[in-house]
């Protein structure tokens, strides 16, 4: 009757009652947070600030404990990443899982090498394993143009590369790592200095890597030029360049170690590290030996 009398009193009427009715909303309960989420948003809730907080320490801090005053609550032990994953989504086949991630780790290599490493360096997977790809690294320090037996520190300083060694028009080089204060390093420069000269002279490239002082800090030219004069190194010897210190021992990941490379592919073909006691056997021992067998006669 009022509405018949009052038309629009009656819409009014109506309009406030839907308004509340749509207006009324309940919280969120246990299963809601589960999957409750508007349709097509992948389960997840409206609301980021709903999301239990602490489930997942490591997404922002790369895995380190949370601080000890407060800041972060601790981990709910119930909680495991599988309780994150989206379940609108198939699970992944276990099977293919290792090669798919190669894959995708080689396309990212692929994408970074493509712009930083020089025209025509070998791209592929990098390491200094046995079968890797020699990572481009950068040096500086005394190239030897020679086989007179002096000094290669009798040179000038000039900037030398894992590149320079490719394009050397050699086929073949020993490389050996070294730390200044190591005392098995030191026992293994008398090793190369002796063998060396002979690999040269058959065409291999030699060069020694200065790679580090007292075990874990950069080697400077000082630690270069006493290294070169009291093992009277006659061959490329050199220190990472600046602003790429400790590349190199970065990428063997231990001193005292020697690596066979084929310059064309800049292939690992060779691994050795020594022990890094004075008196023990040395990565050279063996390094030499490979070199000079897989060197042509």
């Amino acid at each position: 009757m009022c509405g018949s009398r009052h038309p629009a009193l009656a819409v009014a009427s109506a309009a406030l009652l839907l308004f509340a009715c749509s207006s009324t909303t309940s919280p969120l309960g246990p299963a809601d947070a589960g999957g409750g989420g508007p349709a097509g948003d992948g389960g997840r809730t409206a609301d980021a600030s709903d999301a239990p907080r602490g489930a997942c320490r490591s997404c922002t801090d790369g895995g380190r404990d949370a601080p000890a005053d407060g800041t972060a609550p601790p981990m709910d032990a119930s909680l495991s990443d599988a309780s994150l994953l989206d379940a609108s989504k198939p699970p992944r086949d276990a099977a293919a899982t290792p090669a798919s991630l190669d894959a995708a780790s080689d396309a990212v290599d692929a994408a970074e090498d493509a712009g930083r490493l020089p025209p025509g360096y070998p791209a592929g997977h990098h390491g200094t394993q046995v079968g890797d790809t020699l990572p481009f690294l950068r040096w500086e320090g005394y190239v030897a143009e020679r086989l007179d037996g002096g000094l290669v520190s009798d040179g000038p300083l000039a900037s030398y590369s894992s590149d320079d060694m490719r394009r050397s028009g050699k086929s073949l080089a020993l490389l050996h790592v070294a730390d200044f204060d190591c005392p098995g390093c030191n026992h293994a420069a008398t090793v190369l200095a002796a063998g060396a000269h002979d690999l040269q002279e058959r065409g291999a490239l030699v060069v020694e890597v200065l790679g580090s002082s007292e075990f874990t800090n950069p080697a400077d030219r000082a630690h270069l030029d006493a290294w070169v004069t009291t093992y009277e190194l006659s061959f490329t010897s050199v220190i990472d360049a600046p602003g790429h210190e400790l590349a190199t021992l970065n990428a063997v990941g231990i001193r005292e170690t020697a690596l066979v490379i084929e310059l064309t592919t800049m292939q690992v073909m060779f691994r050795a590290t020594g022990n890094l006691a004075q008196d023990g056997p040395t990565s050279l021992d063996t390094a030499l030996t490979y070199a000079s067998d897989h060197l042509a006669p």
